[in-house]
């Protein structure tokens, strides 16, 4: 049960955190042009070409970037395998998270990573492929916790796919801050 409670709690921070951060960075890339704006701590920058915000906390360094085609930071685990021919949207620096797009369906991303994950030393702990526009896999690698989430993108005929990894503890202080929020 507590594994269920652990792989739908980072699945749906990874997946608010996903549809969220595209909706209000395509508001705050339409109002930059260009420039640079800070507001509550954090630096909004477009770049020069305007396909890339770049969003900085101000106080702990931490970022969030979008835009079109991006590099995978190098501070990503480097062993959570990135999917073929993806493109990297978006990713953030804590805790570690990537946003992909592919042209290819739910169901064969998931299967790509129900494949990949264990040949990169991953036990793949929860999984659900019951339903052909969604997805989720919950993989362990010693301290670590990968969570991915696969979304059909009906408009540009593909898949979303977010990855986002987090330490063992770092789980466990969220789940206590939720239940601290709930009365628990």
């Amino acid at each position: 049960m507590k594994k269920r409670l652990v792989g739908f709690a980072l699945s749906l921070v990874g997946g608010i955190a996903l549809i969220t951060s595209c909706s209000y960075v395509t508001k705050v890339k339409d109002r930059l042009f260009g420039k640079t704006v800070i507001q509550d701590g954090v630096e909004y920058k477009q770049s020069a070409d305007q396909q890339t915000v770049t969003m900085t906390d101000q106080k702990t360094g931490e970022q969030v970037v979008a835009g079109e085609d991006l590099k995978i930071p190098d501070s990503f685990p480097k062993d959570l395998p990135i999917y073929k021919n993806a493109k990297v949207t978006m990713f953030a620096t804590n805790p570690p998270m990537v946003s992909l797009f592919s042209k290819d369906d739910v169901q064969t991303t998931v299967a790509w990573y129900q494949q990949a994950l264990p040949g990169n030393g991953w036990q793949v702990t929860v999984f659900d492929n019951s339903m052909a526009n969604l997805g989720s896999i919950q993989a362990n690698k010693g301290n670590l916790i990968g969570s991915l989430t696969f979304v059909k993108d009906d408009e540009q005929h593909g898949t979303l796919i977010n990855l986002s990894v987090v330490t063992q503890e770092g789980m466990n202080q969220f789940l206590q801050g939720q239940q601290q929020n709930n009365g628990n």
